[in-house]
């Protein structure tokens, strides 16, 4: 995690200790902002017909709040890297005065026969290193 921004450094493992918590049994989660200005952390998800419509959402509050030093957007798909295919949980990491966003993946493993759990697989993966920063300086 060499490319984590300062103070979003903090924020990233609460936003992924709370997204792989609130990954449900079946389906996928629904997308949140975990944003900090300064004075306070606030979490925010969005609903929408479409998962894809509600991630945009989700930009879409990030990028209309004034005066934030970090966010972390999170979302839930599918990765593909060394090993193969798997569900993950992507973590979008943002900071004023930072000119990109960094991305990164944990992937997960549904276990149990007929109570499913959650289980990490591995650690965090950086996968983008360029994302338009949604923070303005």
């Amino acid at each position: 995690m060499d490319h984590v921004p300062g103070s979003t450094s903090a924020l990233l493992p609460v936003a992924r200790e709370h997204a792989v918590a609130s990954i449900p049994p079946r389906g996928a989660m629904l997308p949140f902002a975990l944003t900090d200005d300064g004075r306070e952390r606030k979490l925010q998800r969005c609903m929408a017909e479409r998962l894809e419509d509600a991630l945009e959402q989700t930009y879409q509050v990030v990028s209309s709040v004034v005066g934030l030093q970090s966010a972390v957007i999170v979302w839930d798909g599918y990765y593909t890297g060394a090993d193969g295919r798997s569900e993950a949980v992507f973590l979008e990491v943002h900071e004023s005065g930072s000119a990109h966003g960094v991305v990164f993946a944990q992937r997960y493993r549904r276990a149990g026969l007929f109570t499913k759990r959650i289980v990490p697989v591995g650690g965090l993966e950086q996968v983008v290193d360029d994302r338009p920063s949604l923070i303005e300086a």
